[in-house]
């Protein structure tokens, strides 16, 4: 069962390589990431694979360094276009702050506006994001 699992991943892979290569063949395959270990060394269509030294923490990496959001929508009037605004980046704030970014780095990243159809009155859809960094990336270690 684990060979035809490791086959399976194998197979995905050389299709992500293909995908991804665009027809140039032989180009360097740089792998990181826990699942690295299962990327073969002699892959078809790819060219030297290699693994970085302290590849397989690089997702732990990306994870330290990521920002935390939060998205909310609203929908009204159209003629109210700004206060919706405003209560969706409230509430796109809140649920950033709630994931754990810092309150104080916060900021609205993305704003999308949608014209609804087959209402009676002018009818917007307020989609907005709001991320920042993470507030503290560990505990502190007591001091002893």
């Amino acid at each position: 069962m684990l060979a035809r699992a490791l086959a399976h991943a194998h197979e995905r892979i050389e299709e992500a390589v293909e995908r991804l290569s665009l027809g140039r063949v032989d180009l360097p395959l740089i792998v990181v990431g826990g699942g690295a270990q299962l990327v073969p060394d002699d892959l078809p269509g790819a060219g030297d694979v290699l693994r970085p030294d302290r590849a397989d923490v690089a997702n732990a990496v990306g994870a330290a360094i990521s920002l935390a959001g939060g998205r909310a929508d609203q929908i009204s009037d159209a003629e109210d276009r700004d206060a919706a605004i405003a209560a969706a980046s409230e509430a796109a704030i809140a649920k950033a702050i709630q994931a754990g970014a810092d309150p104080l780095a916060v900021e609205i990243v993305d704003v999308l506006e949608t014209s609804l159809s087959y209402t009676t009155r002018p009818t917007l859809k307020v989609s907005v994001k709001a991320a920042g960094p993470l507030s503290h990336l560990a505990a502190p270690i007591p001091a002893r």
